[in-house]
């Protein structure tokens, strides 16, 4: 739900393949990074 909502990455409205393969793994990467700031967040609170 939160790459649907906060990364708005549900659909991906690219032509090929590749850049839809792209533009997921930046999505991820981007999800990584907002959960560790999550949890740094959650730990020093």
């Amino acid at each position: 739900a939160v790459i649907k909502n906060v990364f708005t990455s549900g659909f991906v409205r690219v032509t090929t393949l590749a850049r839809a393969n792209v533009k997921m793994l930046i999505t991820a990467l981007s999800y990584n990074l907002y959960q560790l700031r999550t949890i740094r967040r959650k730990s020093l609170g």
